[in-house]
């Protein structure tokens, strides 16, 4: 909350407390109606990398990243809430009016998850390459009062490549990954890297509204 106005965030949290905080840019389908969008990119110095955040919907938009790693940042994080919401009758629904979904309902929400979802997942390899950055996707599990989830969680490497995935499942689970700073050199010193290649000079209309 943000001088009376609700926005959906992110706080990244260190050993020595708050470090900072995202909000969100781009609104989801029914977040018009509930939460403010926010107007800044942060990326934040922790010492030994430097962190951004596009969150959820915001990870679909090449501009959020392309944002992110031009003000700094080699590692993103992707923290999601992919979801899916029963009414009583168990059809979706989509209106703010879900309930709990049974475990053989998550079952079939996870298969059908696994079976849409590509490997590497989305375009997230490909935006995580092109502008030389980790990524770090999780998302949550479990119901939280208005829809359900059933988590993941992956790391990209700064060429695309899948360092670290879980299955997506019906329990918390973890990754752990050594990012190795060597991957980044390498990928941002290639010549062809796109962001030696930019001509913004040829960009104007991509900040024309529809």
């Amino acid at each position: 909350m943000f001088r009376g106005t609700h926005y959906n965030a992110d706080a990244l949290v260190g050993p020595q407390g708050m470090i900072g905080i995202q909000r969100k840019v781009h609104a989801s389908f029914d977040e018009f109606f509930r939460f403010r969008q926010a107007y800044e990119w942060n990326v934040f110095d922790l010492g030994l990398c430097r962190v951004g955040t596009a969150i959820c919907h915001d990870s679909d938009l090449f501009e959020s990243w392309r944002i992110l790693s031009l003000k700094g940042a080699e590692v993103v994080l992707l923290p999601h809430a992919n979801r899916k919401m029963f009414a009583a009758d168990g059809t979706m629904t989509f209106d703010g009016s879900g309930r709990e979904a049974s475990r053989e309902e998550l079952f079939r929400f996870q298969e059908e998850l696994v079976k849409d979802r590509p490997d590497p997942p989305r375009l997230h390899d490909v935006l995580a390459r092109d502008n030389g950055v980790f990524a770090v996707f999780s998302d949550q599990v479990g119901f939280d009062g208005d829809s359900t989830h059933v988590g993941g969680a992956y790391v990209l490497a700064p060429d695309g490549a899948m360092l670290a995935r879980t299955e997506v499942g019906l329990e918390s689970s973890m990754v752990w990954v050594d990012l190795d700073p060597g991957i980044l050199r390498k990928v941002r010193e290639n010549p062809v890297f796109a962001l030696l290649k930019r001509r913004p000079e040829t960009y104007a209309e991509l900040t024309i509204p529809l």
